[in-house]
């Protein structure tokens, strides 16, 4: 099992309805894998027995839901939005990010996700307060935009 994220078993949530449940094979896994409108995922080699989502480990980050599908002996680690999104929600401008609607990255169903340009995800983190304004990280080089007085500036710096 990979390092990258820790595991926890499917349950069945109370808020599923497996009769309304729609499976559609997984893109680039066709006749392997099947995802849901539940974002569930089954493996069909054996015998639709349904696949353990994870969470991202990162130090960096906070987490996301992903899954671990196998193809031809290597395994590929998927965030789970991005699994329900290329099934589910369509595409037609091809836009490159996956959003969350109401910004929780834990509901993966497809009326809450979206396709998006990169500068509509993060105009989106900032209208719901997902990324608060005027946080923009660790600088690379603090001294660089530190004010010295007029009398003593670093030499070559």
């Amino acid at each position: 099992m990979n390092e990258a994220f820790r595991i926890f078993v499917v349950s069945k949530n109370k808020y599923m309805n497996e009769d309304k449940e729609i499976w559609l094979p997984v893109k680039g896994f066709e006749g392997k894998y099947e995802i849901s409108n539940l974002a569930r995922v089954k493996s069909l080699i054996r015998k639709d027995r349904l696949i353990k989502i994870g969470l991202t480990k990162s130090k960096s980050e906070l987490p996301y839901n992903v899954v671990q599908l196998a193809l031809d002996n290597k395994t590929k680690c998927m965030r789970l939005h991005r699994v329900v999104a290329m099934a589910f929600v369509p595409n037609p401008e091809n836009k490159p990010f996956v959003n969350h609607k109401d910004g929780n990255r834990y509901n993966n169903l497809p009326e809450n996700l979206e396709w998006v340009t990169h500068q509509e995800n993060v105009i989106h983190a900032y209208a719901t307060g997902l990324t608060p304004r005027g946080k923009r990280g660790k600088q690379k080089n603090p001294r660089k935009n530190k004010l010295y007085p007029i009398d003593y500036r670093p030499i070559g710096k």
